[in-house]
């Protein structure tokens, strides 16, 4: 057997294969297409530049519609309406579950943008916490000085320089004690608010992929990455905030305590005080997810390629306009 007659025949089983799929599962199939390439305007493009019967569109078209013949092979006028109903049932469903795939996606494109911003802004705010670090210790610096210079003697012509330098030495950590720690809580307050759209996002397309794919990935693979590289960033951020954030109230707490007794033993139990935040972003983001999931089937259905051959033409050479780029 020649090289082109085992082709053919490979060709005439996944044919068959193919035929028996069920639009679910062709739309499964389409999406591991999607996801065999680095991004989704890739295998746009690479659709575009193949003839409208070699697309992955088509060929989910012509299994279906074998189906249908296959399940109605009457030539009966009541068979002939059955079959029409059932191929356009089949199409439907499967063009449904296609155009909820890029919906899904173009709506994390989109989401992509605010994912660029959300690393600008933690790129600041990670040269501002390395500033408060050194400030803190300025901070214990200058409250040891203060400690030092009480300890040691003077004259009495020091006296008046030694009393202003502790006055200032002893306003300075009083100052900063407390404002420091204010700025990274503003920080996390605003990590978790960019964080509750992508929650949302997120929840939506698991949503949809255990609803509608068996729980099948449907993103493409950079849109995916995005999504989580986006959400992993701003937690790994707010972590180290709130980790900076206790780490510097429990030295005050402690510092506090030796110099006023057990005045200070609230600030050193304290509470989780950012657990009440995550759980409202967390459940705010649920009630986003649900709209979200019904905004992307409404669109989907809405917005379903043509199945019929007078207007696939038309559609296909739109398709090719918009996304083949001449070298």
């Amino acid at each position: 057997m020649t090289k082109s007659s085992k082709r053919k025949d490979l060709k005439r089983h996944l044919d068959h294969v193919e035929a028996k799929l069920t639009p679910n599962e062709l739309a499964i199939k389409c999406i591991d297409e999607i996801r065999r390439y680095p991004t989704l305007l890739d295998f746009l493009k690479a659709q575009a530049k193949l003839t409208y019967p070699e697309s992955e569109l088509a060929k989910a078209y012509k299994a279906l519609s074998q189906q249908a013949q296959d399940r109605c092979p009457g030539s009966t006028p009541q068979e002939i309406d059955a079959r029409k109903k059932l191929k356009q049932t089949l199409i439907t469903k499967f063009s449904t579950r296609m155009m909820l795939v890029m919906e899904v996606n173009r709506t994390i494109e989109l989401e992509r943008k605010m994912f660029a911003m959300s690393g600008l802004l933690i790129q600041s705010q990670r040269r501002h916490l390395q500033h408060l670090i050194w400030q803190d210790h300025f901070l214990s610096t200058a409250s040891a000085a203060a400690e030092w210079i009480k300890r040691n003697k003077s004259g009495n012509r020091d006296r008046k320089q030694r009393r202003e330098i502790l006055q200032r030495l002893a306003a300075y950590p009083k100052v900063m004690r407390q404002v420091p720690s204010l700025l990274p809580k503003s920080w996390i307050i605003t990590n978790s608010i960019l964080l509750l759209p992508l929650y949302a996002c997120q929840m939506a397309v698991q949503d949809v992929q255990t609803k509608y794919f068996d729980g099948h990935p449907i993103l493409s693979h950079e849109f995916e990455d995005a999504l989580k590289d986006g959400i992993d960033s701003l937690l790994k951020a707010s972590d180290a905030y709130k980790e900076y954030v206790k780490l510097r109230d429990l030295i005050v707490g402690l510092r506090n305590r030796s110099q006023d007794g057990a005045g200070a033993q609230n600030e050193l139990e304290g509470e989780p005080e950012f657990a009440d935040l995550d759980q409202a972003i967390q459940k705010a983001a649920r009630v986003m997810a649900d709209e979200i999931v019904n905004d992307w089937v409404t669109d989907a259905r809405d917005h379903i390629p043509p199945s019929t051959p007078e207007h696939q033409d038309v559609f296909w050479k739109n398709f090719q306009k918009k996304h083949v780029v001449n070298d």
